[in-house]
């Protein structure tokens, strides 16, 4: 199919990795890592936020490593919408790396969070609000290119399901 539409239906049916990465590097530029504790979803009353804080006081780039991405993947209820917006152009990156594709812990955690029981739906919502249209699409087309993969669409199938149907939500807000 030809245009924008024909080219998204395209991209659901198969995405691949070449065509994922220009996207990513369209959607997600890198930006300033948000200050003090603009950087966390909790303010001074949260302990386990102001850890992280400390954690990342080191990582004061645009690019945060793999190492920073560590110190974090278990944390990432713990950023703010503004916190997400500088970790994602990062971390998805790695994601998409060949290294990190398979059996990573950074990529399983950020299905997760991807992925919110009911609960957690309008927190995660206020996280991811900091992203416009084009990077919530770029997030979905993620999660179908994870879903392509066999280990993780057997050990993640649900999961990715999930998410897929929030992130649209939030595309189709």
């Amino acid at each position: 199919m030809d245009g924008p539409k024909g080219r998204f239906i395209t991209l659901l049916c198969t995405m691949k990795s070449d065509e994922l990465e220009q996207e990513l590097e369209s959607a997600f530029p890198f930006v300033d890592k948000p200050k003090g504790i603009d950087l966390s979803f909790h303010k001074d009353d949260c302990l386990h936020c102001q850890y992280l804080r400390n954690d990342l006081d080191s990582y004061a780039d645009q690019h945060l490593s793999k190492d920073g991405i560590r110190e974090l993947y278990n944390d990432m209820s713990c950023l703010s919408a503004s916190g997400w917006y500088w970790v994602f152009p990062s971390y998805l990156r790695l994601c998409l790396n060949q290294e990190a594709s398979l059996f990573s812990n950074e990529t399983e955690y950020l299905i997760y969070n991807l992925a919110p029981e009911s609960k957690y739906k309008e927190e995660t919502k206020q996280r991811l609000s900091a992203f416009n249209k084009p990077q919530l699409k770029c997030i979905l087309h993620f999660i179908i290119w994870w879903q392509q993969n066999e280990h993780w669409q057997q050990y993640f199938g649900s999961e990715l399901e999930q998410a897929k149907s929030f992130i649209s939500e939030l595309i189709n807000a």
